[in-house]
């Protein structure tokens, strides 16, 4: 039993984690241009 509830902490202490996570990036911008993400493989880059 004491396992579940070790197994059932870890997996809510990931979850916060990852929902921490996501609200950072949403508030320092890194969705703001998905559909941009798409196009980057068809950008000519000549650095010569």
């Amino acid at each position: 039993m004491e396992s579940i509830w070790t197994l059932l902490v870890a997996g809510a202490a990931m979850g916060l984690v990852t929902l921490i996570g996501f609200v950072w990036g949403v508030r320092n911008g890194a969705f703001e241009n998905a559909e941009d993400a798409k196009y980057i493989v068809f950008r000519d880059e000549d650095d010569d």
